[in-house]
């Protein structure tokens, strides 16, 4: 397996975003909103093309469409350029469309780069046989950092539940019923001195303010399952462990 990867830095969130069809009432725009729900993006066909303007050339190393009803049947044609049209790009995943590898029970499309790629736009097409209409409810795209060691065993899965319980006179238990949100808690105990003084210095500072996207295992064929999109709901906080030698504990809340 290899080591996870952690996304940051989201440029879609900045820039704008065109759709080739949506609903006057769920337009594209809802793509750049920092929730999943309830404001979506839905199109009128079962076909579309998301283009993301990130304003400037960027260097993207992962991306996501996150909150889609896009099933398992679903294909995907990733393209990054510095041309609108996304001619020469810098980055295309191919004529062919590749599966997009949606798993309806996580709802979200997930792309890793395998190499980080420079370009100003971003775009899918996006297809999927089985549906009426494609929706999704947010874009992003980042950097990411591959740490050279990968994170610890005992990392810790779990699971928020909004719904509240009330007790009557009579012991009767009422509920209203919330949702279910993941949560997941890990440790890298090995992060070499250069990333101490290099990527862990340049993220920290906005760490706790942006979403992060963590893959746990990269060469997953459900990306959506081995992940987790969401908000670091810890203090961030590294220690020297050791000469040349530093451990970081995070852990995150998914977004909804």
């Amino acid at each position: 397996m290899a080591n996870l990867v952690i996304g940051y830095g989201d440029r879609v969130a900045g820039g704008t975003v065109t759709a080739s069809s949506q609903l006057a009432s769920l337009p594209a725009i809802h793509l750049l909103d920092a929730h999943l729900s309830p404001k979506v993006w839905r199109g009128t066909a079962n076909t579309a093309q998301l283009i993301f303007d990130f304003g400037a050339a960027v260097a993207i190393g992962a991306l996501a469409l996150l909150g889609t009803n896009m099933t398992a049947a679903g294909t995907v044609r990733v393209r990054l350029s510095a041309a609108s049209n996304l001619g020469s790009p810098t980055y295309d995943t191919g004529a062919a469309p590749v599966p997009a590898g949606v798993d309806p029970r996580y709802r979200h499309l997930i792309h890793l780069l395998p190499a980080p790629a420079v370009g100003r736009y971003l775009g899918l097409d996006l297809t999927d046989v089985t549906l009426a209409y494609l929706q999704a409810g947010r874009g992003w795209a980042g950097t990411v950092w591959r740490p050279t060691r990968n994170y610890q065993f005992n990392a810790v899965k779990g699971w928020n539940d909004t719904t509240r319980a009330a007790v009557a006179e009579s012991g009767q238990i009422w509920l209203e019923r919330g949702v279910t949100t993941r949560t997941r808690k890990f440790r890298l105990p090995a992060i070499t001195q250069a990333e101490a003084e290099g990527v862990l210095e340049d993220w920290a500072p906005t760490a706790r303010r942006e979403d992060v996207l963590v893959v746990f295992n990269p060469d997953s064929a459900n990306l959506g399952r081995d992940s987790i999109f969401g908000l670091i709901t810890d203090g961030l906080e590294a220690e020297h462990g050791g000469p040349r030698r530093h451990g970081l504990s995070l852990r995150i809340t998914e977004r909804v």
